[in-house]
């Protein structure tokens, strides 16, 4: 269930984000049950992602630049043993054919 904790934790993150509220460094990190550089290693992929996401000084906060959400969605379904058999054919994984390229060759990943 480790995902369902990371993703309630960016939910909070772009909440305080969003409102402004999220203090200095050290006590967001705290707020989020992270270290500081974890915090930072996030923020820093947020960005890679495209998220404007700056730190006012004065403020004491991060805040977004532009406009700006992160929405987390997660789906989760359940699969019995007999619809996993459904879905693979049969009881066994390594029964299912490999992906064959045009040529006739099979791919292995």
């Amino acid at each position: 269930m480790m995902a369902i904790k990371q993703l309630d934790r960016l939910k909070r993150l772009d909440t305080l984000i969003y409102q402004g509220k999220t203090g200095a460094p050290d006590e967001l990190a705290r707020r989020l049950d992270l270290s500081r550089s974890q915090l930072y290693n996030i923020l820093d992929e947020l960005k890679d992602l495209g998220a404007p996401i700056e730190y006012d000084r004065s403020a004491r906060s991060f805040y977004y630049r532009d406009t700006f959400r992160i929405v987390t969605v997660a789906y989760v379904e359940f699969i019995t043993p007999q619809g996993a058999e459904r879905i693979y054919g049969g009881k066994f994984v390594k029964n299912i054919e490999r992906p064959r390229q045009l040529d006739g060759t099979t791919r292995y990943l």
